[in-house]
């Protein structure tokens, strides 16, 4: 159990001022609460399980001090990234001062293919590739591979 609050808190504060906390509040802008919710749900629990996978299987095949070196070349790797590509991003480059309003037609009967397309489903999909190759999976990936996945 301490692995999971220990998994917990890193991820937690890993997350503070993360490009995923901006996508969150950029949807949350557009889209209901509710949905938002959901699909931040989702998209946490796919990444975070995927993370926690590959971390246990690697785990489990390499050495500890392996692991260790190969995590703090992931996290450095990570951040000599992020810094590169935030010296070349415009922060005005993401208002495109667009106003969205909403429709007052009813909506067209649920199918699997507009399920799909449902803001649940865009919400999930846009967060979980958000978070590809973040520093939260790392985290989540390291942690896994040094105690039990199944809490990480």
């Amino acid at each position: 159990m301490g692995t999971l609050f220990t998994a917990l808190g890193v991820v937690f504060v890993a997350e503070l001022g993360d490009k995923t906390q901006l996508v969150a509040m950029s949807l949350g802008a557009r889209h209901h609460l509710r949905q938002v919710v959901v699909g931040l749900a989702i998209a946490y629990v796919v990444s975070s399980g995927l993370a926690a996978v590959v971390g246990g299987l690697l785990g489990a095949a390499l050495p500890e001090r392996a692991l260790s070196i190969g995590g703090g070349i992931a996290f450095i790797g990570f951040a000599v990234f992020e810094l590169i590509r935030a010296r070349g991003e415009d922060a005005d480059a993401y208002d495109d001062g667009e106003v969205l309003v909403e429709a007052t037609t009813p909506p067209p009967p649920r199918t699997a293919r507009s399920m799909l397309r449902s803001p649940i489903a865009l919400i999930a999909f846009t967060v979980t590739v958000a978070e590809l190759g973040d520093k939260t999976q790392l985290t989540t990936a390291t942690l896994a591979a040094r105690s039990d996945p199944v809490y990480t």
